[in-house]
């Protein structure tokens, strides 16, 4: 209703044809390359009883959203949650009716800024980071990201807020705020969709830096001796057992390290298929092992606690 259906252009060549689904895809690309479990919430599990489970909320391409699910964004993140906005947060709601401040909803106060001018771009511009510390951890001051369609720079309103990136003209396009217990960033543009676009890593490392910020424990850890080659690991989890499967996704041999997150001190770990028995290490709560993947190579193993 108000973009997340159309076609967007950038420079007279089309950009995308659903910024809702490719925000979406993009935010969910930058965890699932790093192993991080994500959830997609329908606006009704917007509850404590369900919100209350979760450290961080990422609201992609919010531009339109009833006034009552912006109510309980505001209550989780005064409950101590963390919760990321893209652009233009509450601008319609159900009525599509505009809101006179923007974030809406009274959202400002939880974001601790209002929007101050909005800019339409005619192709990919340049969000760089101004302050980074422990709440991005994966990136720098100095560094750049993608913006894509709007850049909406802010005003700070109260004491808690700060600037955390820029636009190329030095207008605030990132801030956080502490509001109740819990914080809330906002970005004056739409990342998710331009990392599904184009890919820069410091999109993907600006959000899956966030996980690591709220010290989010990842079922599995995958490291690969070549970065360049995406090597995934998905874990099947029963009470004192798993079952991972690692693939490598790429064209090149790479030596590949899995470490599966499971209680115990001793544990049996073997390959699904060949029975055969795979040595392990302990790190850290962790069973580590590794194995060297040829191109397209699908890796499946079972581990079993025998304590």
């Amino acid at each position: 209703m108000v973009g997340g259906q159309q076609t967007f252009t950038g420079e007279g060549q089309t950009v995308g044809v659903n910024n809702l689904s490719e925000s979406l895809q993009g935010i969910h690309r930058a965890f699932y390359e790093r192993n991080i479990p994500v959830d997609f919430l329908h606006a009704r599990d917007l509850e404590p009883g369900r919100w209350s489970r979760y450290k961080l909320l990422i609201v992609p391409y919010p531009v339109m959203m009833s006034r009552t699910h912006l109510e309980k964004l505001a209550a989780y993140v005064r409950g101590g949650g963390t919760l990321v906005s893209e652009a233009r947060c509450g601008w319609i709601d159900e009525r599509g009716f505009s809101a006179a401040v923007v974030p809406g909803g009274g959202l400002h106060d939880v974001f601790g800024c209002r929007e101050a001018e909005l800019m339409p771009i005619p192709k990919t511009g340049t969000i760089k980071i101004k302050s980074a510390k422990d709440f991005l951890p994966l990136l720098r001051p100095g560094d750049k990201l993608d913006s894509l369609f709007f850049e909406e720079s802010f005003e700070l309103q109260g004491k808690d807020a700060r600037v955390v990136a820029e636009f190329e003209n030095g207008k605030p396009a990132a801030v956080l705020s502490s509001y109740g217990k819990g914080k809330a960033l906002i970005v004056g543009s739409f990342l998710g969709s331009a990392y599904h676009h184009f890919k820069n890593p410091n999109n993907g490392k600006f959000f899956a830096g966030l996980a690591e910020w709220l010290k989010i424990s990842r079922p599995l850890e995958v490291t690969s001796s070549d970065p360049e080659v995406l090597v995934e690991g998905r874990v099947l989890e029963s009470e004192g057992s798993r079952i991972l499967f690692g693939f490598n996704r790429g064209e090149r041999r790479v030596l590949a390290k899995f470490a599966v997150l499971i209680s115990g001190k001793k544990f049996e770990v073997s390959e699904l298929e060949t029975r055969k028995s795979v040595s392990y290490a302990l790190e850290k709560g962790r069973v580590a092992i590794e194995k060297t993947l040829e191109p397209r190579e699908v890796w499946v193993v079972a581990i079993k606690s025998t304590d």
